[in-house]
């Protein structure tokens, strides 16, 4: 067949098509009234709202039965701070002392161990109290440090003068 021919029949065969196709279509009924599309426009609405309204209420009443699972009878979770996408802190209650972990993707690592009553009596501070408390710790520190760095002083000066002494 020529290039000719085929054009002619594909052309003849759209042809048909579209004389046998029914020759009305409407988008909207014939009937069409601005308070009915109003009133459909603010049921949709509504029940949309509806809808996210029950999801809402459904995931919390999930998350409240699922911790009946989740909990053990031996371990609570006080705590867990995400630190980045991959590690976090949590901090566990296990037969009254309270385990700080770091949890990482590939392992799980114990970083402190304190009681109960340690970790009850530090919350119960207010900020402006544990700031105190950490100044007077800082104080403390700086001065066992002073100290500890005359102490070394004292004896590197002692070394050089006995060194001095030799030459």
């Amino acid at each position: 067949m020529s290039n000719k021919k085929c054009v002619k029949l594909i052309l003849t065969s759209i042809l048909i098509i579209i004389l046998l196709m029914c020759n009305k279509v409407y988008a909207v009924n014939a009937g069409y009234e601005l308070g009915k599309a109003i009133f459909k426009l603010f049921s949709y609405t509504g029940i949309f709202i509806l809808v996210i309204v029950i999801a809402i209420y459904v995931t919390r009443f999930i998350a409240k039965n699922s911790k009946k699972f989740i909990n053990s009878k031996y371990m609570k979770i006080i705590d867990i701070l995400n630190i980045d996408i991959n590690t976090k802190i949590a901090m566990i209650e296990i037969n009254n002392k309270i385990y700080v972990f770091a949890i990482n993707n590939n392992n799980i690592e114990m970083i402190d161990k304190f009681l109960k009553e340690d970790f009850k009596t530090k919350m119960d501070l207010n900020f402006d109290e544990q700031l105190e408390e950490y100044k007077q710790r800082c104080v403390c520190d700086k001065n066992i440090f002073s100290t500890l760095k005359n102490k070394i002083n004292n004896l590197i000066s002692k070394e050089d003068d006995d060194n001095e002494k030799k030459y």
